[in-house]
């Protein structure tokens, strides 16, 4: 019963340190893939955007209350104050897009075997070789589309 208890114990380690061991090359892999994801969709036009519509806004209000001096000066607060919400707006809309492909990626990388001698699911070299090799090629979620209509994971 002991030397069974002590095996299982010594089995329980070494899966441990194994996955332990395999999950920074797939969490650094999925981290690119998520920053990359997030830049695609957090572009930064809510800055932008946050600015003019508060340059807009302030100029209205500032004309309002001060005449033309006020619509200039309400003009300025605005698009400051417009400008820092879309910034705040951008941050959380690529922090949403980031941790969103980021559990994508870990999820896929679960679920999909590792090819043997092949290049590594959710690296550059990948994407780089599956978007030249299959034009119908899907970078957020690995798959391409055959002539026949089946999906298959890129490997």
């Amino acid at each position: 019963m002991g030397m069974k208890l002590a095996t299982v114990a010594f089995t329980a380690i070494v899966m441990i340190a194994s996955a332990a061991a395999a999950a920074p090359q797939d969490s650094a892999a999925c981290d690119q893939y998520a920053k990359n994801y997030a830049k695609q969709v957090s572009s930064g036009a809510e800055v932008v955007g946050g600015a003019a519509i508060g340059a807009i806004g302030g100029a209205v209000i500032g004309g309002l209350i001060g005449g033309s001096k006020g619509a200039g000066t309400g003009a300025l607060i605005g698009g400051g104050t417009g400008a820092v919400g879309g910034a705040a707006t951008h941050a959380r809309n690529y922090q949403d897009a980031y941790n969103y492909a980021y559990t994508y990626c870990m999820n896929q990388q679960a679920a999909q075997p590792q090819p043997v001698g092949g290049l590594q699911p959710w690296t550059q070299p990948w994407f780089e070789y599956c978007s030249s090799k299959y034009r119908s090629f899907n970078p957020q979620t690995g798959y391409y589309t055959t002539y026949g209509g089946e999906q298959r994971f890129c490997q």
